[in-house]
């Protein structure tokens, strides 16, 4: 049975109960993310190291084949080649270079042929004529935080994949997918764009609410036995 003490501060002892529940809820919870993101980087990192599949005939099986790595072959539309950036690469500024693919299908793909840097010169970038097979990085999820600018119309630039918009500005039927091309040589563009940089902290957040859980009990144990000497 709790001290006369103790039971004199039912409203304290109730907030008390209440945050602590909180907490506690918090943790759990980071730690379900912390499965989670273990069971999504592993699926990442097995994908990219299985041999190149074919692209799926059916549209609606892209999305689970997203960072699955492709190979595919067709025919580049050099003239409607769009831009992704800004990206850097070794600390130089520069952009993406995203071209359509018409697939040997006839389908379009859009593929990210890699880094291009700043003032490039026309006469230093690769756009082979000829049917090409290439491989690279599936992306069939395209996140946009708050802070993503639209489409610079201006500038000819893009800031993320949103390949609605890309398809009306081209004209074209492109899959809801990109191809980022594994890198090809020496030359520009420099494929090998795909980073895998999922950041998991979900430990060290589940370690942080469990730990003020703690502090709380501790506060309130305190708190409890000073009032008793009174």
């Amino acid at each position: 049975m709790l001290p006369a003490s103790w039971r004199a501060a039912p409203w304290l002892t109730g907030c008390t109960a209440v945050a602590l529940l909180i907490l506690l809820a918090l943790g759990t919870w980071q730690l379900q993310r912390l499965q989670w993101k273990q069971t999504l980087i592993a699926d990442m990192e097995a994908g990219l190291a299985e041999e190149p599949a074919a692209l799926p005939a059916s549209t609606d099986s892209l999305e689970g084949f997203d960072f699955r790595r492709i190979a595919a072959s067709g025919q580049f539309l050099h003239d409607k080649a769009l831009h992704l950036g800004p990206r850097q690469r070794d600390r130089r500024p520069g952009v993406h270079l995203l071209t359509p693919l018409r697939l040997d299908d006839g389908r379009l793909l859009l593929v990210n042929r890699g880094w291009l840097p700043t003032g490039v010169s026309d006469d230093r970038i690769a756009r082979p004529q000829e049917t090409v097979a290439l491989s690279g990085i599936l992306r069939t999820r395209f996140p946009r935080n708050a802070f993503t600018p639209d489409y610079d119309a201006s500038a000819r630039l893009w800031f993320w994949y949103d390949l609605d918009g890309m398809s009306r500005v081209t004209g074209l039927d492109l899959l809801p997918a990109v191809l980022e091309a594994d890198a090809g040589g020496e030359g520009l563009p420099a494929g090998g764009t795909t980073r895998v940089e999922i950041v998991n902290n979900h430990l060290q957040y589940a370690l942080t609410w469990y730990g003020l859980a703690a502090a709380l009990i501790s506060v309130f144990i305190v708190y409890q036995r000073q009032r008793g000497r009174k």
